[in-house]
C-alpha cells in the first residue's frame, strides 16, 4: 500500500524475527506493531492527510481507502479526519476533499459543471475506473463520506477554510475592535459556492434559483453574533454578502449588490432596463425572501423616467416591439397611481424640467412632450393627424390622468381650446340675449326661493348666432361641430336657438355659467321656450313664488357708476352698432331708438314717467306735463324723499325726468306708502300712494321738432351723471342692461338712466295713441275715470309694472253686505306703516255702522270724516253715498279713492295729529 518504506522493519528483518518470538514481543513492548493497512491510516495517513497525496499516490491510495470503506474498517470519526485528503480534479489538480464537487459522471443531485466553473472544482471521474465492478453510486457514497458535495447547501465555516469572502466578512465586523480585544462568531454560517456569485453570472443565477428553492428562509435570516466582550448581532455571512458584494444577477446582464437591484416582481415593468433580480421562480418572492435580499421593491418617480428614457434609445436602433409598449403603460399607470397618493407640493416637484421623449399616436413614433397633446374629452375626438400621447384605455380612463399630464407638460386639448371656424358667420342674438333678459326677474326668484346665494344669475354673456358652428384646432383642423359653444364669456348658438337640438345643451351650458345645481335645468329650459310670461308665472305659482326680491337694501344701493362697468358697455355697444349698421353719420335720436328696439322688450319703445293720482289727475286736465321747478307747490304732490331732494342737483329740477322701463330702484322706494326702513336714510318717507304710470312714444316725441330732449348716463340727481343729446353721451349709453333686472348690479345701474325733456312736455304735440296710461288696480281706475270725465288716452290695468312690496291703502266691498266697505292698509311684503287712515263722505248722518281701529268720527258742515289706523269699515245708509279715502302721514294729505268727480279734503276742526 505504502510508496515509502521508512516507517517499516526491514523486510530481511522480519523474516527473522518470525524465528524470534520473545524478541518480536519485546520490540511490540515498544509500540512496533505488525504491518496492517489501519495502522498506516491511522498513525500515519490521518496525522499527514493534508499533505500525503501526490500525483503518483492519488489513485493507489484511494483505492486502497475504498477497499477499507467497502470492509467497513473506516469509521464517521475517521472519514471526518480524512476530509482533508487531497483529491484529483477534473483538470488534474490536487484539491482537499471537502472543497470539491462532484462531477457530472458520478450523477449528483444538482449538477454544476456545465455553467462553465474553474474545472478545479469537479472530482476526476477516472476514480470510476481503477477498480473494476465499482459501480458510480457506491464511489460517490465512498466521496461523499470524505466530504465531496453533491448540493448547494447550508454549512458552517471551517476554522481552517477562509476564503477571501470570509476573510472580507471577518474583517468588516472586526477592524473597529481593539486588537486586544478576542472575538469569534456564534453561528459560522455560509452557503456552498457562495462566493463564486461574484464571479459567474450564469452560476449566480443557478445558484440563486436553487437556494430560494431548497433552503429555509427562517435559517437565513437569521443573525449571526459577534462574540467579544459583549455579544454584538450582526448580518450573517449571506446577508452580508448579497447587500456588500457583486453577486445578484440582474436583467441588465451584471452582477449587483441585492440593495441595487429590483425585486423580480417589478420584471414586467422595468424589464432589461432596469437592474432587476433575473432568477426565474414560480412564485413571487415572499416577504422573508425580501427581507433577505433588501431588494427595491417599488418604483421612484426617477425611476420611472429613467426607464422611459431607455426605452426611447432603445427604440432609436431597435423597432418598438409590444413587450416595450405595455411595459410604457405599466410605468404610465405607476406614475399617475403615485401622483395621485402626492400633496399638491409634490406633485410640482416631479413635474419635468424639459421636454423629454414618449410614445405618440403617430404610428410607434416618439415625439418630445412639447410636441404633444391629449384630449379625452368625450365631447369630441381628436383627428389623426393631430399626434397626441399614446394611452392605453386603462390609464386614458383613470380619473387621476390629468397629474400625468401635468407632470409630463403635455397640453390637454379640451373643448374650450376649440375655437370657431374662421369663416363662421356669426350675428348678436338679440332674441336670445332679450329672452335672458326677460327671465332673469324668475331665475332669482327661483334661486332665492331654493335659498341659493353664491349664484352668478347676473353672468355678462356676449350671445352671438350662426347657422354653423363648426370648432376648430390650431384654427385650420376641423374637429366637431356643435349647437352651443361658449368661448369665455362670448356664448354663440345655432340658429335658431329655441330648436330641439340646441335646447338640449343650452340650459345645461347656462346652469353652469350662472352657477346654478343641475336640479334648474328643466326650469330654465321652460323658461327659454314659454311663449309668454304667463307659462313661467303659472310654473313658479306651484310653490307660492314671490316674483319681486325682498332685498330691499341690495335694491336702493346704487353706487355702481359708468365708469365700473364702461368697458363692458363700450364692447357692447361696439357690436350692436356694427350689428345695426350705425355710423358716424346716424343722428342721435336714431341711435338711441335702434339701440333701444335692438333689445326686442316688452318696455323698449316708451319711456316712462309715474305719479299720484291726484298729480296724474292735474296732469291730465292741464295736457302737459311739467319739470319739477315748474311745478305749483299747493297743487303738486311730492313723493320724493327729503334728503334726496336737497342733495339733487339744480338743473335736474328744470326737466321733466323719464325712465326707460318701470320697475326702477326709485320706483322700489317711492311705490305705494314706501317703507319705514328708508326714514333715517332719507329724512322721512318717499311715496306715491296711487302711482299711474304714464307711458310715452319714444319715436314720437323724437320727431318733435320743438322738444329739448337729452339722455342721462345714470341717474339724474347725480352731480357724477353725464346727460347730453349728442352722439358722444348717446354711444355711452347702456342699451343691452337698460332693461335687465335690476337684482344684477349693471342692471341696477343701467335701469336708472334717464329720458330729459327740458322745462315740460305739452301733450297737444302728441297723438292719442301717443301716451298709454298704466294703473294698478281697478279702485285707482275708477277714481281716475271719475275725476277725469274725458280720459282720451288708452288705459289699462297692469300689476307687472308694480313691485307690490310695500304697504299700501285697500278698498274693498264685503260679499255678504254689498254696501259694505272695508279700507285697510295692506303691510305686503315690507315693513309695518303707522300713517293714519282718512274716510270722508258728504253727509251729516251719524247713524252710520262703523267698525275698525279708529281714532275719532267727525262732523263739519256736511262733511262726515272717519279718523282711524290701519282699518276702517262703513255701511253707507244710502247706495249712492258719496265718498273719498285719504292717506296722512306726517303733513301730508293723500288722495287714495274716491267715488265722485271731485273729492276735495276738508279738515276736521280739530288737529288730531297729535292723536
Amino acid at each position: 500500500m505504502l510508496d515509502s518504506t521508512d516507517a517499516y522493519v526491514h523486510q530481511e528483518v522480519m523474516v527473522w524475527l518470525e524465528t524470534q518470538p520473545p524478541i518480536k514481543q519485546w520490540l511490540r513492548k515498544f509500540g512496533i506493531n505488525e504491518k496492517t493497512d489501519m495502522t498506516f491510516v491511522n498513525q500515519y495517513l490521518i496525522p499527514n492527510a493534508r499533505t500525503y497525496i501526490n500525483q503518483a499516490n492519488a489513485l493507489i491510495t484511494i483505492k486502497r481507502l475504498l477497499v477499507l470503506f467497502q470492509n467497513g474498517s473506516l469509521t464517521t470519526q475517521h472519514f471526518h479526519e480524512l476530509r482533508k485528503l487531497k483529491l484529483l480534479t477534473v483538470n488534474g489538480a490536487l484539491v482537499p476533499a471537502y472543497h470539491l464537487y462532484f462531477s457530472t459522471d458520478y450523477s449528483p443531485h444538482l449538477s454544476l459543471d456545465f455553467l462553465d466553473l474553474d474545472a478545479a472544482l469537479f472530482l476526476s471521474p477516472s476514480y470510476l475506473q481503477i477498480i473494476e465492478g465499482i459501480p458510480a453510486h457506491q464511489w460517490k457514497y465512498f466521496f461523499q463520506s470524505l466530504g465531496v458535495h453533491e448540493n448547494i447547501c447550508l454549512m458552517p465555516i471551517e476554522d481552517d477554510w477562509y476564503s477571501e469572502l470570509v476573510a472580507a466578512y471577518i474583517c468588516a465586523h472586526t477592524m473597529n475592535l481593539p486588537s486586544y480585544v478576542p472575538f469569534a462568531f456564534k453561528n459560522r454560517m455560509t452557503i456552498l459556492y457562495i462566493e463564486l456569485t461574484q464571479i459567474n453570472y450564469q452560476f449566480s443565477v443557478y445558484f440563486w434559483e436553487h437556494v430560494i428553492r431548497s433552503i429555509n428562509i427562517n435559517q437565513l435570516n437569521e443573525l449571526e453574533v459577534l462574540l467579544g466582550q459583549r455579544r454584538i448581532p450582526i448580518n450573517n455571512l449571506p446577508q452580508w454578502c448579497v447587500r456588500t458584494r457583486f453577486c445578484i444577477p440582474a436583467t441588465t446582464g451584471v452582477l449587483l449588490p441585492s440593495t441595487e437591484v429590483f425585486s423580480n416582481n417589478l420584471l414586467a415593468i422595468a424589464g432589461r432596463y432596469l437592474p432587476v433580480f433575473v432568477c426565474h421562480l414560480r412564485n413571487p418572492l415572499s416577504d422573508g425572501w425580501l427581507k433577505f435580499f433588501g431588494f427595491k421593491t417599488e418604483l421612484s418617480t426617477d425611476n420611472c423616467l429613467s426607464l422611459l428614457a431607455l426605452i426611447y434609445l432603445h427604440s432609436q436602433n431597435t423597432a418598438l416591439d409590444d413587450d416595450d409598449e405595455r411595459r410604457i403603460q405599466l410605468i404610465y399607470a405607476k406614475l399617475i397611481d403615485d401622483l395621485s397618493k402626492m400633496d399638491q407640493t409634490r406633485r410640482i416637484q416631479c413635474r419635468i424640467k424639459q421636454p423629454i421623449y414618449l410614445l405618440s399616436t403617430n404610428e410607434t413614433q416618439f415625439m418630445t412632450t412639447a410636441e404633444l397633446v391629449y384630449s379625452n374629452d368625450n365631447n369630441f375626438v381628436l383627428p389623426n393627424r393631430v399626434t397626441q400621447l399614446r394611452l392605453s384605455r386603462e390609464n386614458a380612463s383613470n380619473v387621476h390622468i390629468d397629474l400625468l399630464l401635468e407632470m409630463f407638460n403635455v397640453r390637454q386639448v379640451r373643448l374650450k381650446h376649440l375655437s370657431l371656424s374662421d369663416d363662421t358667420n356669426a350675428q348678436l342674438s338679440r332674441s336670445l340675449h332679450s329672452k335672458l333678459r326677460n327671465i332673469q326677474p324668475y331665475l332669482f326668484a327661483l334661486a332665492e326661493f331654493r335659498k341659493i346665494k353664491d349664484h352668478c344669475i347676473d353672468y355678462d354673456f356676449e350671445i352671438f348666432e350662426a347657422d354653423r358652428l363648426e370648432l376648430c384646432y390650431e384654427k385650420n383642423i376641423p374637429i366637431c361641430q356643435r349647437s352651443v359653444y361658449l368661448d369665455n364669456n362670448q356664448l354663440f348658438i345655432k340658429r335658431p336657438w329655441n330648436s330641439n337640438e340646441t335646447m338640449q345643451t343650452l340650459s345645461e351650458i347656462l346652469c353652469k355659467q350662472f352657477k346654478l345645481s343641475p336640479d334648474f335645468e328643466p326650469d330654465l329650459n321652460l323658461m327659454l321656450i314659454a311663449e309668454s310670461s304667463a307659462v313661467i308665472d303659472k310654473h313658479l305659482s306651484q310653490w307660492n313664488i314671490a316674483m319681486q326680491t325682498s332685498l330691499f337694501e341690495d335694491l336702493l344701493s346704487t353706487a355702481g357708476t359708468r365708469e365700473k362697468f364702461a368697458t363692458m358697455i363700450d364692447r357692447d355697444n361696439t357690436k350692436l352698432f356694427s350689428n345695426l349698421k350705425i355710423t358716424d353719420n346716424t343722428s342721435s335720436a336714431d341711435v338711441l331708438l335702434a339701440g333701444l328696439e335692438a333689445q326686442e322688450s316688452e318696455w323698449s319703445g316708451y319711456v316712462y314717467h309715474f305719479s299720484h293720482l291726484e298729480n296724474t289727475v292735474n296732469i291730465l286736465l292741464d295736457h302737459m306735463l311739467k319739470a319739477r321747478g315748474q311745478l305749483p307747490s299747493n297743487d303738486f304732490k311730492d313723493s320724493a324723499a327729503e334728503n334726496v331732494i336737497k342733495s339733487t342737483r339744480t338743473n335736474a329740477k328744470n326737466y321733466v325726468r323719464f325712465y326707460f322701463r318701470p320697475l326702477t330702484p326709485t320706483q322700489r322706494c317711492n311705490e305705494n306708502l314706501g317703507s319705514a326702513d328708508l326714514i333715517e336714510r332719507y329724512g322721512n318717507k318717499p311715496m306715491c300712494p296711487v302711482p299711474i304710470f304714464f307711458c310715452f312714444n319714444l319715436r314720437a316725441l323724437l320727431n318733435i321738432k320743438t322738444l329739448k330732449w337729452k339722455v342721462s348716463l345714470g341717474n339724474m340727481a347725480s352731480y357724477h351723471t353725464q346727460f347730453d343729446c349728442t352722439r358722444e353721451i348717446i354711444d355711452k349709453f347702456d342699451y343691452q342692461y337698460v332693461y335687465a333686472d335690476t337684482r344684477t348690479e349693471r342692471g341696477k345701474y343701467s335701469s336708472q338712466q334717464e329720458f330729459l325733456i327740458e322745462s315740460e312736455l305739452d301733450f297737444n304735440h302728441l297723438t292719442r295713441n301717443d301716451i298709454t296710461l298704466v294703473l294698478q288696480d281697478e279702485n285707482a281706475f275708477n277714481s281716475l275715470k271719475l275725476m277725469v270725465s274725458t280720459l282720451e288716452y288708452p288705459t289699462r290695468i297692469d300689476s307687472q309694472f308694480f313691485f307690490g312690496y310695500n304697504p299700501r291703502v285697500v278698498i274693498e266691498y264685503c260679499n255678504l253686505n254689498s254696501r259694505k266697505i272695508v279700507v285697510y292698509i295692506n303691510n305686503g311684503l315690507g315693513s309695518s306703516d303707522d300713517g293714519k287712515l282718512i274716510v270722508q263722505m258728504a253727509s251729516n248722518n251719524n247713524t252710520k255702522t262703523i267698525t275698525g281701529k279708529l281714532i275719532g268720527v267727525f262732523i263739519r258742515d256736511d262733511t262726515f270724516t272717519i279718523l282711524g289706523k290701519e282699518r276702517i269699515s262703513f255701511v253707507p245708509e244710502i247706495a249712492d253715498l258719496k265718498y273719498a279715502v285719504y292717506y296722512k302721514y306726517a303733513k301730508q294729505i293723500w288722495l287714495v279713492h274716491t267715488n265722485h268727480t271731485n273729492p276735495k279734503y276738508y279738515s276736521p276742526e280739530i288737529d288730531h295729529d297729535d292723536v
